[in-house]
């Protein structure tokens, strides 16, 4: 029987790149709507399954550079994250060593490991390589894995506004390469009546709630 590294990790479990959690769902009773849970009406038990698998950045042995993404696995409330042993890519990660989710210590054993969902870090590699055919492939897993910590201490920063946090993250605007912006097309000659353009935006935020994705696509082009 193949080893599978020991990933243990605390109670609550999340991913690091969208917060979201690795737990299996809950929604409501889809005939008598009671309950506390999610709206089956609005997204279905298999569109939200995504949510319950479980990728993890590794952080690299010292002897090697190369960083690792383990292939899937899921998170066991009882404190451990337990990999697809039918996952190829499971395979190369190292079975000599254990590791912990979210290791702030500078100890040797056991190896840190960062929970994450496969589909958010998609996007985080499209953000940091907008320009390349598969920026997956592009992003140093080694210095992702070193700089996740960078930048935590503004979460303990008091939110009130202040001099030097506004002049801190003006300097941190200034250093991260922002999107090409979309080009501003003005479609308002073609508008014969709008009825939301005298409404204030709270109130179109809060019939936007009512809607699903779909029909904000279309309130969107409509108005």
């Amino acid at each position: 029987m193949v080893r599978r590294p020991l990933i243990t990790t605390s109670e609550w479990c999340y991913c690091a790149i969208c917060g979201g959690p690795f737990e299996p769902t809950y929604f409501i009773s889809e005939k008598s709507m009671i309950g506390c849970g999610y709206d089956p009406k609005v997204i279905s038990k298999r569109g939200a399954a995504w949510v319950t698998e479980v990728r993890l950045l590794l952080e690299s042995i010292s002897a090697e550079k190369k960083g690792y993404i383990s292939g899937r696995g899921k998170y066991n409330y009882l404190g451990y994250i337990e990999l697809d042993g039918t996952d190829a890519e499971n395979l190369d990660i190292p079975s000599t060593f254990n590791y912990t989710c979210y290791k702030y210590d500078s100890e040797p054993q056991p190896l840190g490991a960062i929970p994450f969902h496969w589909p958010c870090y998609e996007i985080l590699a499209r953000r940091i390589y907008p320009d390349v055919n598969k920026p997956v492939q592009h992003v140093d897993l080694s210095r992702l894995y070193r700089e996740y910590f960078t930048g935590e201490e503004y979460f303990i920063a008091n939110p009130a506004p202040s001099a030097e946090l506004t002049l801190e993250i003006a300097k941190i605007i200034v250093l991260v390469p922002i999107l090409k912006p979309l080009p501003l097309v003005d479609l308002s000659s073609r508008v014969i009546d709008d009825p939301f353009e005298n409404l204030g935006d709270d109130i179109i935020f809060n019939i936007c709630l009512y809607l699903r994705a779909e029909g904000i696509i279309a309130l969107a082009r409509a108005s």
